[in-house]
């Protein structure tokens, strides 16, 4: 009977960790589709720019302000997506594999939930200090997270405004 028990706890066990790897799995593999899609947004973004550009030096040359400032607005609006631009800003400073696995976990769901947030992380994080449980720190941010979600979606069907702040800082 022990013997069975210990058995099925292990199966238990490596159930629960292939689902964690595979969660993991697909959260990497929106990263990579997203970095992807930026590079193509960008390479033609700079296609775009230079022919923008080219059209608005005319414009200046003939000295038409109000049409220079129109096609530059026009084209901001209808080609810079800022949003978009801005999904995954600063995640790249993350070098550790766990806390960068939850902040693109979190920061995929408040772009999918459309709510508005800012994620920031200037320095590169490349280790957790030795005083700090590194699972109990991706835990924290992770119900931090969960908390902040659920509460702006609320404020958001309240017809209310709402906007989630992160800052990761090595120290």
């Amino acid at each position: 009977m022990y013997y069975l028990m210990v058995k099925n706890q292990k199966v238990l066990l490596k159930k629960s960790q292939q689902d964690k790897l595979i969660k993991e799995q697909k959260q990497l593999q929106d990263y990579a589709e997203y970095l992807e899609k930026s590079e193509d947004e960008l390479r033609a973004f700079r296609h775009d720019y230079r022919n923008m550009f080219n059209s608005l030096k005319i414009s200046a040359q003939e000295g038409d302000t109000k049409e220079l400032i129109q096609k530059l607005d026009e084209y901001t609006k209808t080609n810079l997506n800022a949003k978009a631009f801005e999904k995954y800003r600063d995640v790249n400073h993350i070098k550790v594999k766990s806390l960068k696995s939850i902040i693109i976990a979190k920061l995929t769901e408040m772009y999918g939930s459309d709510i508005p947030y800012n994620f920031e992380c200037r320095d590169d994080i490349t280790k957790i200090p030795n005083n700090i449980n590194e699972l109990d720190l991706v835990r924290i941010i992770g119900i931090s997270c969960d908390n902040a979600i659920e509460e702006s979606k609320a404020l958001l069907k309240q017809k209310k405004k709402a906007h989630i702040e992160i800052m990761i800082n090595s120290n």
